[in-house]
């Protein structure tokens, strides 16, 4: 379930949304039950810690349904970047699916009873944000731009963009950007071509964004999630209910429901820790992954996201940057770099200034040397030593760790479990 978001300018197929299966009449008691991915992320652990209170998570999508009971108080008036139809965003004109409600609700569905969907983090708050006209994709880039700033503006802390584009653009790149630097975190699915055309999609390819993979409930790779390097964690995408029209709920399959289930834990992070960064919050979720310790592949990213050891672990909030904005073989389309900013004239008049900066920088480096030798000569004399790293990808240490990630891919301690009780396909 991701929305295939394809510009009516491009030529390329339309959105679609991957594996959704509705079921009539299914009711909203035995869907919580089937929530498997609820029980695999200890749901019940970490609400014990936080709930995600105080967070706003930007849904830029179909709109959601702020009426639907999955979702009443949770959902904050937003935008219409479509047609101005839902007014606020909080009407999902998707009638197919509604894509947005559903995604809405895998991250704060409410958790005040036991019927319907709950979300990872009940205590979020949705911005929602209509830039999708539907099945139909979205009718220009403009519009697309103008939710990711909106979105930004109204201090989301987590963007949640479940939509995936092979088209691209230097407007929608500088959005992307501009959220970055307003310090949210954002978070878009792979895509679910990985078994036909896979290729890197857009939000998911641009540096600094979370691009999520699905897996299923033995924490496998489900095959149609897209890989490559743009790959940053994986969550449950295989079999997820979510509401759908007319009252109804349905089970989806995609990288849709993965990518909100990593923005919910990404809420959770901020709100346990508001002091973290961005990048710091990344840095947490990219840490404690399941399979972290094995390092990177192309299917897992650094491995399943674990948000009660997210909550929990003891690392160091390390650099305020965001570790992925400087990924190999993952970069701007339009070719921006941020050492392309800045005046590149005057070239021509400061050949002697210039060889005096020369001079000058080369005499920095001479004194740096000289301090950097006194600096060793001194901790050698005094025999101390720094704290030894810690094994690679444990808690404690900072950015990615080396290595590659098993493609068995199961969950830690609970490989070939059977599926927890409960789970099923819908029932009527």
């Amino acid at each position: 379930m991701i929305r295939r978001v394809v510009s009516l300018l491009a030529a390329t197929a339309a959105c679609v949304a991957a594996g959704v299966a509705t079921a009539p009449g299914a009711a909203a008691d035995r869907v919580r039950d089937g929530q498997w991915a609820l029980q695999r992320l200890e749901a019940e652990k970490v609400w014990r810690i936080t709930r995600g209170e105080g967070v706003t998570v930007a849904v830029i999508d179909s709109g959601v349904d702020a009426n639907h009971p999955d979702l009443i108080g949770q959902v904050l008036p937003g935008a219409d970047f479509v047609d101005g139809r839902t007014g606020d965003g909080r009407r999902d004109l998707d009638t197919e699916d509604s894509h947005g409600t559903g995604i809405a609700a895998i991250i704060a569905g409410r958790a005040d009873d036991a019927s319907g969907v709950a979300g990872l983090a009940p205590g979020v708050k949705i911005l929602p944000i209509r830039a999708t006209s539907g099945p139909g994709g979205f009718s220009s880039t403009e519009q697309l731009a103008k939710a990711v700033r909106f979105a930004a503006d109204k201090g989301a802390r987590v963007i949640n963009v479940s939509l995936a584009t092979t088209f691209t653009d230097a407007n929608v790149e500088a959005a992307y950007r501009y959220a970055l630097e307003k310090d949210a975190v954002v978070v878009a699915g792979a895509g679910n071509d990985g078994d036909t055309a896979n290729q890197i999609l857009y939000p998911a390819g641009y540096p600094g964004v979370v691009a999520v993979s699905a897996v299923d409930v033995n924490g496998k790779i489900w095959p149609r999630s897209q890989h490559g390097k743009q790959v940053v964690l994986a969550a449950p995408g295989v079999g997820i209910y979510t509401p759908s029209p007319n009252g109804k709920y349905a089970s989806a399959n995609g990288t849709s429901a993965a990518t909100a289930y990593v923005s919910a834990a990404a809420a959770l992070v901020r709100a346990r820790y508001p002091h973290l960064t961005a990048g710091q919050v990344i840095n947490r979720l990219i840490k404690t992954a399941h399979g972290a310790a094995q390092g990177w592949d192309e299917y897992y990213g650094y491995g399943i996201v674990y948000p009660y050891r997210a909550l929990t672990a003891d690392i160091p909030d390390g650099p305020r940057e965001n570790p992925l904005l400087n990924r190999p073989g993952v970069t701007w389309p339009s070719g921006y770099t941020p050492q392309a900013a800045g005046d590149q004239g005057s070239r021509d008049e400061s050949s002697a200034g210039g060889v005096l900066v020369v001079l000058a920088l080369a005499g920095l480096g001479v004194l740096v040397l000289v301090v950097v030798l006194v600096v060793v000569v001194l901790v050698r004399r005094s025999g101390r030593k720094g704290p030894p790293p810690g094994p690679p990808g444990t808690p404690g240490g900072w950015g990615p760790p080396p290595g590659g990630y098993p493609q068995a891919g199961a969950w830690a301690g609970q490989s070939q479990q059977q599926p927890p009780p409960g789970w099923g396909p819908p029932r009527p």
